[in-house]
Parts: C-alpha cells; sequence; structure tokens
C-alpha cells in the first residue's frame, strides 16, 4: 500500500496474470488444443495489455509449470495467439498485443524494467501523462521522469534513445511543442485531460483568456485536481475574462490539423489561430441565442457548418453576422415606407436569401435606400412626363426591388441629359435629328439605351 501512495499521479503498478483461466494440471501445454492455449492468451493480454508477445509467451510458459520455453512449446503459444488475433479476442501492433475493448493506455511502473517490452502507446501516454502533472519541463527532466514513471532506476542511453525518439513524434504530430524557453509543453487542448482516454471517447478541458496562456494553464490545472466541471468552472472563472468549456477531442484534433497544414513555422501564428479556432468553438457549442426559435438556430448552425466545415473561428463570425440580420429582420419596421411595401421587402429577402439572415438585411436596407429615392425622385430639368414614364418603366421591371428601380432610374435620368444635349461636333442638324429619331423608336421611355445606340452609332 506504501508503495501504491508514492506513485505519482495517473501510474499504476504493473500487474502480472498469475493463474490459468483454466485446471491446467488435467492437460499439458503441448497436448492442449489451439483454442485452450489461446484463451489463455487473452486471459494473460486482457490483464496485462499492452504486452509484448515474447512477455506473453513468457507468461504462458510459466502460468503452465514450464521454466524454459523450447522450439516446441514457443510454437505452440504463438500459434494460440494467431488463433485469438484471427477470431479478434485480442489485437496485435507491431508485435505488441492489446485487449480490443480496451478504452485506456496505462502508464505502469514495472519491478524489472525493460524498455524494449514497452509499446509506443505506453511511452507516449507517459511523456504526456508527465508533461500533464507538471507542464512546461526541460526535455531531459521530461526523459528522466519519463523513465522513473516506468519503473527505470536510472536511463542508459537505450531507455533515452526510445524516449527521445517518442518525444520527437509527439512534436512532430502536434501533440507536443518546444517553447521559446526550450521548455516542452503540451499543445494546450491537445493531451492534457484528466486520464488516459482513447481519443474518441474523450473531451479536452479548454480554459481561455486572450494574451495571458501562464493564467490559463494555471487555472486548468485546478480544475484538472479537482471534482469541478467545466459547467462550475465556467460559472467560477467567467468573473476573471475566462472562458471554460469541454471540446471534444476530434474538433481538437481537426483544429490543429488544420493549423499545422496553414502555419507550418510560424508557431506565434499558430498560437494566436489556435486561439480564436477555440473561442470560435465554444461560441457555436454553446450558441442558443435567446428569442430565436429553435428551428431557426438549427438552420443558422448548419448554414455556417455547411459553409466552413471545421473552421469554428468563421462558423463563428457567421453566427454572429446572421444572428444580427435575424434581429434587424425580426424588427424590421421603416418610418415611412407602408406595411404593404415593407410585407414585400421581407418576401423578397426571404425568396432570394432563405435562412441567410445577413443577406437579407442587407437586402433590406438597400430596399429601404432604393424605396426613399424613388418616392422622392424628381430630378431638376426633367419634364413631370418623363419622371413618370421613367418610374412606371422602373417598376415594371423590376416590381418590390426597389435597390434596382433606383440603380435604373439613376441610368435613365444620366441617359435623359446626354439625349436632351446629344450635339456631336460637325455633325449636321438633319443628321443628329434622324439618329435621336432612330433612338427614340428603337427605345421609347429607355434614355440609357438610347444614350448607348447614340454613342455606338457616332463611333
Amino acid at each position: 500500500m506504501a508503495g501504491d501512495l508514492e506513485l505519482p499521479r495517473g501510474v499504476s503498478l504493473y500487474s502480472e496474470c498469475s493463474e490459468l483461466p483454466h485446471d491446467g494440471s488435467s492437460i499439458g501445454l503441448l497436448d492442449a488444443s489451439h483454442s485452450v492455449v489461446a484463451l489463455t492468451v487473452v486471459h494473460v493480454v486482457r490483464i496485462e495489455s499492452p504486452i509484448h508477445e515474447d512477455e506473453v509467451v513468457r507468461r504462458v510458459r510459466s502460468l503452465w509449470g514450464y521454466e524454459r520455453a523450447g522450439s516446441n512449446i514457443q510454437e505452440k503459444i504463438k500459434r494460440g495467439i494467431q488463433h485469438a488475433c484471427n477470431s479478434n479476442q485480442i489485437r496485435s501492433i507491431s508485435g505488441f498485443l492489446f485487449d480490443p475493448v480496451q478504452t485506456l493506455v496505462p502508464v505502469r511502473r514495472r519491478v524489472r524494467a525493460d524498455i524494449a517490452l514497452i509499446c509506443e502507446e505506453e511511452l507516449d501516454a507517459a511523456i504526456l501523462l508527465v508533461l500533464r502533472n507538471q507542464f512546461a519541463t526541460a526535455v531531459d527532466d521530461v526523459m528522466s521522469t519519463t523513465a522513473r514513471y516506468l519503473g527505470f532506476r536510472s536511463s542508459g542511453k537505450r531507455v533515452e534513445g526510445r524516449i527521445r525518439e517518442r518525444i520527437a513524434h509527439l512534436i512532430n504530430s502536434g501533440a507536443l511543442y518546444e517553447n521559446q524557453n526550450s521548455m516542452l509543453d503540451l499543445v494546450e487542448g491537445s493531451s492534457r485531460r484528466a486520464d488516459n482516454s482513447c481519443p474518441e471517447n474523450s473531451e479536452d478541458l479548454v480554459v481561455l483568456r486572450q494574451g495571458n496562456r501562464e493564467s490559463c494553464a494555471t487555472v486548468k490545472r485546478e480544475l484538472l485536481n479537482t471534482e469541478s466541471s467545466p459547467q462550475e468552472g465556467k460559472a467560477e472563472y467567467a468573473g476573471q475574462g475566462m472562458q471554460v468549456f469541454a471540446a471534444p477531442s476530434e474538433v481538437m484534433r481537426n483544429i490543429e490539423r488544420m493549423l499545422r497544414s496553414e502555419y507550418p513555422r510560424d508557431r506565434d501564428m499558430w498560437e494566436e489561430e489556435r486561439h480564436e479556432q477555440l473561442k470560435g468553438y465554444g461560441y457555436v457549442a454553446s450558441f442558443s441565442p435567446a428569442g430565436v426559435p429553435l428551428e431557426v438556430i438549427n438552420a443558422m448552425l448548419r448554414a455556417a457548418q455547411d459553409e466552413y466545415p471545421n473552421d469554428y473561428g468563421m462558423q463563428k463570425d457567421v453566427l454572429q453576422l446572421n444572428l444580427s440580420g435575424y434581429r434587424f429582420v425580426e424588427n424590421f419596421n421603416p418610418p415611412g415606407v407602408p406595411r404593404e411595401v415593407i410585407k414585400a421587402m421581407l418576401e423578397a429577402g426571404q425568396d432570394e436569401y432563405p435562412n441567410d439572415y445577413d443577406m437579407q438585411k442587407d437586402l433590406l436596407e438597400l430596399n429601404v435606400s432604393g424605396y426613399r429615392f424613388v418616392e422622392n425622385f424628381n430630378p431638376p430639368g426633367v419634364p413631370r412626363e418623363v419622371i413618370n414614364a421613367m418610374l412606371r418603366a422602373a417598376r415594371d421591371e423590376y416590381p418590390n426591388d426597389y435597390d434596382m428601380q433606383k440603380d435604373l432610374l439613376e441610368l435613365n435620368v444620366s441617359g435623359y441629359r446626354f439625349v436632351e444635349n446629344f450635339c456631336p461636333a460637325g455633325m449636321s442638324r438633319d443628321a443628329i435629328e434622324a439618329m435621336l429619331r432612330v433612338a427614340r423608336s428603337k427605345y421609347p421611355c429607355d434614355w440609357n439605351m438610347q444614350k448607348e445606340l447614340l454613342e455606338q452609332s457616332n463611333m
């Protein structure tokens, strides 16, 4: 019990299988069927997973009462291993055997440690556990502490070499980084969990505050070492300007994969953008604005996720724009605009941009500006009957689209002034009048097109 109390947080004592799952005294190992040997192999693996195949051979041989394993015994046990693998009772990965239902990669202290018999997954878990317990640590200290976690009283070249290789792998995979003080630290959120859960079954605790990574790390350590939930942490630290939430590990991996591709060598930009992505995910995951129907919220979320999959910063921006647009649309009641015109504007916006409330807002603003222009349309020097003709043409061509009516009216006023003052140098009055008759005949009430035709004829 004393030994257990001295174990670092997250480390357990290596437990060896000590008995057969059946009565082996009635039949010798060499006489046992492959299924019986496989049963023994599975029993050992379930207790000691992950375990090296050579260690399984020794354990099964010892459990059956043999002091040494000759070639026949080794072959018998290896066939039992193969039988267990073929029946999917265990998994074999790079010479190590795993229990397929295992959800944890344990970090275990051995009595007689051999680096060759420790799989990469357990070495990685031990390195990450050291940094989870200690936070930023010098490389040499990470290596020596990792070795102690696994049961090595001293770390020789072979042990240090294996651990150094796995540190390099974890850096390259984006789980670790070396900070400006040459200290190793976890890429925040990638593996700093309260346990060694498999990624697909876990969540990461995220603590954010702009420009103050040290205080966030302190808060995160406190939360991981207590029974506080992220929701409790959120309430407790919100007053300190911090954002606390749990994010699925798959989300964390997607963010880190995207940023490794976008900023392979720029650590400062990587950290800054990662912070924004995590803020974005926190916003998206908790998006539930007051006064907005659930079906509208879901439509906004789907639109944002469809447009920017895995880019939570952009999803956040889209949601904020759409929320602002939705509130504008819901309260749309511009003064001086008749109710039936307002209704027509709203219907046009919804038809053109369903579920995109930001674009609906933009279109409504343009249409209100256009409506006011059209209602007050009275350009100086233009006869009333011409003004009325321009208005009729604009309304016929673009019913309920006041922004386009405004554009057409402006073009027609410019065209009218051009036509009225059309007098190219060196051209006789009769020729000018003939050109004007053709233009007016071809495009009655469309002074912009009259202008274009006159310009082409004069070239």
